[in-house]
């Protein structure tokens, strides 16, 4: 039983870990501050449209949202506090940059890009509205 207790304790933590790191890290933070004014905005994220310093800090924002997806996927994370604190802003911003997705797809050749942040904002974030 006390296995099992410190398997959750521990699976909490990193997922703090990882969900607060856009606070401490600095230019984690800024893209968190883009990303979210760029939701506020509401339109869609096209890839030409933007500036260097933008898009550097929306794919920093991809990039983290792909780890906490690929976590989230392989259950190493607490689902529940991922589902509380940050699904809402992870569904919005895939919604918003999926056209800047396929772009970066096309461009890299690498169509497997970001795709467990977009399994799990289709498949999971999508149910819970």
């Amino acid at each position: 039983m006390g296995f099992f207790i410190n398997q959750r304790r521990i699976k909490r933590k990193v997922t703090w870990d990882i969900l607060v790191k856009f606070i401490i890290e600095p230019t984690l933070s800024k893209a968190d501050f883009v990303a979210h004014e760029l939701c506020l905005k509401g339109e869609t994220i096209n890839f030409d449209e933007k500036d260097e310093d933008t898009n550097y800090n929306i794919r920093m924002m991809l990039s983290y949202y792909e780890l906490i997806a690929s976590a989230y996927a392989e259950n190493t994370i607490d689902r529940k506090t991922v589902d509380h604190f940050r699904s809402n802003s992870m569904r919005e911003f895939y919604i918003l940059s999926r056209e800047y997705i396929n772009e970066m797809r096309d461009r890299l050749k690498r169509p497997s890009l970001y795709t467990e942040f977009e399994n799990l904002s289709i498949n999971y974030f999508n149910q819970k509205k």
